[in-house]
């Protein structure tokens, strides 16, 4: 209600029109905003009034003059601040004025007690206003368009504990901030679900946990069990053991806020039919052939003299058979059985003798001396064999595997001194060697001739070779070979190679070996040669 004063006019005066005698006037108008506001009236007269609940005012008896309205309420600006007017012979109204409420800010953070900014906070403003933030990335959060006045500001967010739990704050005449907050992540509650299985059987039995969470659990001596550290919600405890039932087979469990106990089950024992898979095997083999069992049961067996076989007291499921012995092969090489509710049989194989291929490893021995060189073969196989006239040797009939070849002749090193032979699928050739007695430097040479006799033959005739000597009986032969004469009595011949020579200067002794000792007895020689130099080349014609 706008409280008014009538003021008494000095002299003659009109507003609105002649008048006699003494005239007043009014000033009104209108406060947009907050009602009761205080008007101030001042300049030809001085007084106050409040605007009513619409935001009006009015000054009244009022003298003409010059006049100053101002506006004032706490917490609010004006626009304008004042108005000057000036009455003279009339009343003024429409001197408004917009109110404008003065508002500040507040503003607050959350944080752990590392620092780290937590977002999605919660924060309750209560006080002269309500209103509700949520913390940003940051941990940052304002409050707007605030009055003066005392306000609480309350941290919220599932899972997390506060400090302060609240914070107080005055805003007078400023933006204020509150105290940052201090969020400390709390673990939630959980709770555990536990009972027993009696019955036929209690320890063993797996008991598996699916909904809110998952898990699985063994009994234990006693039939007990328990999942912990659980969340509130739905689930279902469900036991199972092979060849056991239960009752109930599964139970449905809610967790509120404590624990539950009690969920127990009864197990019964299954009696499960068996039956039985049969069959026979034939072909090149049918006895005391392995057959192994594999699937939903495991076992081996072998077959009876006529190839038959049996696995009984088998449970109900998917098998499979496979047939094996040493050097056979089987068709099929398995037969996948489905066992039912009935016994199986005509589950039949037929064998057939596996034929192992085998391989050659050939080569060539090159060099000083090429033919009648050993070649040994040692690993997965062994045997020996001699190069041919030009060389050549070879190995047949073997089987895959691992082999070394070795070449070897007395007075003669090869290069390789042996190779070593993977044989795989396929024969294998250009394992060669060359007599490297030339390339080391120290020569490897030949004596050959030929022997005549002109007596009877009564033995084999040696062929000696000695070193530096001219009458070489009682001496050490260094090289020596025996020859066989062929021919007729008085007419026999024969011819010799010594191999392996090293430079220097020999004798050749040749004897009949009338003994059969093979000792030299120069009593009964055939001759010895002169003096024969080998230094770069074969000598021949001793």
């Amino acid at each position: 209600m706008a409280t008014f004063l009538a003021v008494a006019a000095c002299g003659g005066g009109h507003g609105g029109g002649s008048r006699t005698g003494s005239s007043t006037y009014t000033i009104s108008g209108t406060i947009s905003g907050t009602p009761g506001v205080s008007v101030a009236l001042s300049g030809a007269a001085s007084t106050t009034t409040i605007t009513d609940a619409s935001g009006n005012y009015q000054f009244t008896g009022l003298a003409n003059g010059a006049y100053t309205i101002t506006p004032t309420l706490a917490g609010e600006t004006f626009s304008p601040t004042s108005l000057s007017v000036t009455v003279s012979g009339a009343n003024l109204s429409a001197e408004n004025f917009t109110g404008t409420a003065v508002t500040y800010s507040l503003t607050g953070a959350v944080q752990t007690s590392t620092g780290a900014a937590v977002a999605g906070v919660s924060l309750q403003l209560s006080g002269p206003a309500s209103a509700t933030q949520t913390s940003n990335s940051s941990g940052q959060y304002t409050f707007a368009n605030l009055a003066a006045g005392t306000y609480t500001v309350t941290p919220t967010l599932a899972g997390y504990t506060f400090a302060p739990a609240n914070a107080q704050v005055t805003i007078s005449n400023a933006n204020a901030s509150a105290t940052t907050f201090i969020a400390t992540a709390t673990p939630p509650a959980t709770y555990s679900i536990s009972g027993t299985v009696s019955g036929a059987v209690a320890s063993g039995v797996t008991v598996t946990l699916s909904g809110a969470g998952t898990g699985t659990t063994t009994t234990a001596a006693n039939g007990t069990y328990t999942f912990s550290s659980l969340a509130p919600g739905n689930y279902t405890v469900t036991p199972s053991l092979g060849g056991y039932t239960f009752s109930p087979t599964g139970t449905a469990v809610t967790i509120n806020s404590s624990n539950v106990t009690g969920t127990n089950f009864t197990s019964s024992a299954v009696v499960a039919p068996t039956h039985s898979i049969a069959g026979t095997l034939s072909g090149a083999v049918a006895s005391s052939v392995t057959i192994t069992l594999s699937g939903a049961g495991t076992g081996t067996t072998t077959t009876a003299a006529n190839g038959t076989y049996t696995f009984g007291s088998l449970a109900a499921g998917n098998y499979t058979l496979t047939p094996s012995l040493n050097g056979y092969t089987f068709s099929p090489t398995s037969l996948t059985v489905a066992l039912g509710t009935a016994n199986v049989t005509g589950e039949n194989f037929t064998s057939s003798a596996v034929v192992v291929p085998t391989y050659s490893i050939a080569g060539t021995v090159s060099g000083t001396w090429v033919s009648g060189v050993t070649v040994t073969l040692s690993g997965a196989g062994s045997a020996a064999t001699s190069t041919d006239s030009s060389g050549n040797y070879s190995f047949t009939g073997l089987a895959a595997g691992n082999y070394t070849v070795t070449p070897t002749l007395n007075g003669y090193t090869f290069s390789p001194s042996n190779a070593a032979v993977t044989i795989t699928n396929a024969n294998i050739t250009g394992e060669n060697f060359y007599d490297s007695s030339t390339n080391a430097g120290n020569g490897a040479y030949t004596i050959s001739g030929t022997l005549s006799y002109a007596g009877s033959k009564t033995g084999l005739v040696n062929v000696m070779v000695f070193q530096a000597c001219s009458n070489c009986n009682g001496q050490s032969a260094v090289y020596g070979t025996a020859v066989s004469l062929s021919g007729s009595a008085g007419a026999y011949s024969g011819s010799y190679t010594i191999r392996g020579v090293t430079p220097g200067t020999y004798y050749v002794v040749a004897q009949i070996d009338t003994l059969g000792t093979g000792q030299l007895n120069l009593s009964n020689p055939l001759g010895q040669s002169a003096a024969l130099n080998v230094t770069s080349a074969n000598v021949g014609g001793a």
